[in-house]
Protein backbone atom coordinates (compact mmCIF):
# COMPACT_ATOMS: atom_id res chain seq x y z
CA UNK A 1 0.00 0.00 0.00
CA UNK A 2 2.85 2.37 0.87
CA UNK A 3 4.47 1.78 -2.50
CA UNK A 4 1.21 2.67 -4.28
CA UNK A 5 0.92 5.90 -2.26
CA UNK A 6 4.58 6.75 -3.01
CA UNK A 7 4.00 6.13 -6.70
CA UNK A 8 0.82 8.24 -6.62
CA UNK A 9 2.68 11.04 -4.78
CA UNK A 10 5.52 10.82 -7.29
CA UNK A 11 3.08 10.99 -10.18
CA UNK A 12 1.33 13.93 -8.49
CA UNK A 13 4.62 15.83 -7.96
CA UNK A 14 5.68 15.06 -11.53
CA UNK A 15 2.30 16.26 -12.84
CA UNK A 16 2.54 19.51 -10.82
CA UNK A 17 6.08 20.17 -12.11
CA UNK A 18 4.97 19.53 -15.70
CA UNK A 19 1.93 21.77 -15.26
CA UNK A 20 4.04 24.59 -13.80
CA UNK A 21 6.60 24.23 -16.57
CA UNK A 22 3.90 24.36 -19.26
CA UNK A 23 2.19 27.30 -17.53
CA UNK A 24 5.44 29.25 -17.40
CA UNK A 25 6.11 28.56 -21.06
CA UNK A 26 2.60 29.64 -22.02
CA UNK A 27 2.93 32.93 -20.16
CA UNK A 28 6.33 33.74 -21.66
CA UNK A 29 5.01 35.01 -25.02
CA UNK A 30 2.67 37.39 -23.20
CA UNK A 31 5.60 38.76 -21.22
CA UNK A 32 7.71 38.95 -24.38
CA UNK A 33 4.86 40.62 -26.23
CA UNK A 34 4.51 43.25 -23.49
CA UNK A 35 8.28 43.67 -23.42
CA UNK A 36 8.31 44.10 -27.19
CA UNK A 37 5.49 46.66 -26.97
CA UNK A 38 7.42 48.63 -24.38
CA UNK A 39 10.61 48.48 -26.45
CA UNK A 40 8.71 49.52 -29.59
CA UNK A 41 7.13 52.44 -27.70
CA UNK A 42 10.54 53.66 -26.61
CA UNK A 43 11.99 53.30 -30.11
CA UNK A 44 9.01 55.10 -31.66
CA UNK A 45 9.24 58.00 -29.21
CA UNK A 46 12.98 58.25 -29.83
CA UNK A 47 12.45 58.27 -33.60
CA UNK A 48 10.01 61.17 -33.40
CA UNK A 49 11.88 63.20 -30.79
CA UNK A 50 15.28 62.68 -32.38
CA UNK A 51 13.95 63.55 -35.84
CA UNK A 52 12.66 66.89 -34.59
CA UNK A 53 15.90 67.61 -32.77
CA UNK A 54 17.81 66.78 -35.97
CA UNK A 55 15.45 68.73 -38.22
CA UNK A 56 15.47 71.80 -35.97
CA UNK A 57 19.26 71.85 -35.96
CA UNK A 58 19.38 71.56 -39.77
CA UNK A 59 16.60 73.83 -40.86
CA UNK A 60 14.88 76.98 -39.75
CA UNK A 61 13.90 78.00 -43.28
CA UNK A 62 13.61 75.38 -45.99
CA UNK A 63 14.28 77.83 -48.82
CA UNK A 64 17.47 79.23 -47.31
CA UNK A 65 18.89 76.07 -45.73
CA UNK A 66 18.28 73.69 -48.61
CA UNK A 67 17.89 76.26 -51.39
CA UNK A 68 16.32 73.90 -53.93
CA UNK A 69 13.93 76.55 -55.26
CA UNK A 70 15.08 78.70 -58.17
CA UNK A 71 13.70 82.22 -57.89
CA UNK A 72 15.44 83.54 -61.01
CA UNK A 73 13.01 84.37 -63.76
CA UNK A 74 9.27 84.96 -63.66
CA UNK A 75 8.25 81.77 -61.81
CA UNK A 76 9.63 79.65 -59.02
CA UNK A 77 10.84 76.20 -59.96
CA UNK A 78 12.65 73.29 -58.35
CA UNK A 79 16.37 72.90 -58.95
CA UNK A 80 16.45 69.16 -59.66
CA UNK A 81 19.92 68.28 -58.33
CA UNK A 82 19.56 70.40 -55.16
CA UNK A 83 16.06 69.05 -54.60
CA UNK A 84 17.40 65.48 -54.82
CA UNK A 85 20.18 66.43 -52.39
CA UNK A 86 17.51 67.69 -49.97
CA UNK A 87 15.57 64.41 -50.27
CA UNK A 88 18.75 62.37 -49.82
CA UNK A 89 19.66 64.39 -46.73
CA UNK A 90 16.23 63.75 -45.22
CA UNK A 91 16.45 60.02 -45.90
CA UNK A 92 20.01 59.75 -44.60
CA UNK A 93 18.83 61.12 -41.25
CA UNK A 94 17.57 57.58 -40.59
CA UNK A 95 14.25 58.79 -39.17
CA UNK A 96 12.10 58.83 -42.30
CA UNK A 97 10.79 55.95 -44.39
CA UNK A 98 11.17 55.60 -48.13
CA UNK A 99 7.43 56.22 -48.51
CA UNK A 100 7.78 59.45 -46.50
CA UNK A 101 10.54 60.63 -48.84
CA UNK A 102 8.42 59.75 -51.89
CA UNK A 103 5.50 61.72 -50.43
CA UNK A 104 7.85 64.65 -49.76
CA UNK A 105 8.96 64.54 -53.38
CA UNK A 106 5.35 64.43 -54.60
CA UNK A 107 4.45 67.32 -52.28
CA UNK A 108 7.03 69.63 -53.83
CA UNK A 109 6.25 68.52 -57.38
CA UNK A 110 2.64 69.58 -56.73
CA UNK A 111 3.88 72.84 -55.20
CA UNK A 112 5.91 73.54 -58.31
CA UNK A 113 2.70 73.34 -60.36
CA UNK A 114 1.16 76.01 -58.12
CA UNK A 115 4.22 78.21 -58.51
CA UNK A 116 3.52 78.51 -62.24
CA UNK A 117 0.63 80.82 -61.30
CA UNK A 118 2.56 82.87 -58.74
CA UNK A 119 4.88 85.82 -59.04
CA UNK A 120 8.50 85.59 -57.92
CA UNK A 121 9.01 87.87 -54.94
CA UNK A 122 5.95 86.71 -53.05
CA UNK A 123 6.05 83.80 -50.63
CA UNK A 124 5.52 80.73 -52.80
CA UNK A 125 2.80 78.22 -51.98
CA UNK A 126 3.94 75.44 -49.65
CA UNK A 127 6.88 77.50 -48.38
CA UNK A 128 5.16 79.72 -45.82
CA UNK A 129 6.14 77.54 -42.88
CA UNK A 130 7.77 74.28 -41.95
CA UNK A 131 5.42 71.43 -42.81
CA UNK A 132 7.19 69.02 -40.44
CA UNK A 133 6.63 71.34 -37.48
CA UNK A 134 3.28 72.36 -38.97
CA UNK A 135 4.02 76.03 -38.27
CA UNK A 136 6.06 79.10 -39.08
CA UNK A 137 7.36 79.15 -35.51
CA UNK A 138 7.56 76.22 -33.12
CA UNK A 139 8.21 75.36 -29.52
CA UNK A 140 11.02 72.81 -29.80
CA UNK A 141 10.32 71.55 -26.28
CA UNK A 142 6.95 70.17 -27.41
CA UNK A 143 8.49 68.28 -30.33
CA UNK A 144 11.38 66.69 -28.44
CA UNK A 145 9.93 66.10 -24.97
CA UNK A 146 6.19 65.40 -25.25
CA UNK A 147 5.25 61.82 -24.40
CA UNK A 148 3.63 59.74 -27.11
CA UNK A 149 0.42 57.74 -26.88
CA UNK A 150 0.17 54.54 -28.90
CA UNK A 151 -3.12 54.35 -30.78
CA UNK A 152 -2.19 51.32 -32.86
CA UNK A 153 0.80 49.02 -32.77
CA UNK A 154 1.48 45.94 -34.86
CA UNK A 155 4.76 44.29 -35.72
CA UNK A 156 5.54 46.69 -38.59
CA UNK A 157 3.11 49.62 -38.25
CA UNK A 158 2.20 52.12 -35.57
CA UNK A 159 -0.03 55.16 -35.14
CA UNK A 160 0.77 57.53 -32.30
CA UNK A 161 -0.25 60.90 -30.88
CA UNK A 162 1.65 63.59 -29.05
CA UNK A 163 -0.61 65.66 -26.82
CA UNK A 164 0.93 68.60 -25.01
CA UNK A 165 1.34 72.35 -25.15
CA UNK A 166 3.26 74.54 -27.55
CA UNK A 167 3.66 78.19 -26.55
CA UNK A 168 1.18 77.43 -23.72
CA UNK A 169 -1.49 76.36 -26.23
CA UNK A 170 -2.82 72.77 -26.24
CA UNK A 171 -1.67 70.88 -29.31
CA UNK A 172 -2.04 67.36 -30.65
CA UNK A 173 -0.11 65.84 -33.53
CA UNK A 174 -0.52 62.39 -35.06
CA UNK A 175 2.11 60.25 -36.72
CA UNK A 176 2.24 56.97 -38.60
CA UNK A 177 5.40 54.90 -38.47
CA UNK A 178 6.59 51.73 -40.13
CA UNK A 179 9.35 49.31 -39.31
CA UNK A 180 11.79 49.53 -42.20
CA UNK A 181 15.28 48.08 -42.41
CA UNK A 182 14.98 46.92 -38.79
CA UNK A 183 14.03 50.23 -37.17
CA UNK A 184 10.99 52.45 -36.71
CA UNK A 185 10.74 55.26 -39.27
CA UNK A 186 8.20 58.01 -39.71
CA UNK A 187 5.86 57.42 -42.64
CA UNK A 188 3.39 60.27 -42.15
CA UNK A 189 2.97 63.45 -40.11
CA UNK A 190 -0.58 64.76 -39.80
CA UNK A 191 -0.25 68.48 -40.27
CA UNK A 192 -3.39 70.59 -40.28
CA UNK A 193 -2.36 74.20 -40.67
CA UNK A 194 -5.84 75.52 -41.32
Amino acid sequence: MKSIILINESIFVFAVICFMNISCKLSSPVQNSEGTRTQDSIEIANTIHEFYQWHHSKSTDTINDYNFVDDRGDRYRLIADLFQLYLDKLYSSGYLSRSFIQNEKNFYLECEKLWQHEIVGEVPSCMDGDHFFCAQEWDLNYWINTAITLDHLQSDTASVRMIGTSFDIPIERRFSLIREDGSWKMAYIECDRG
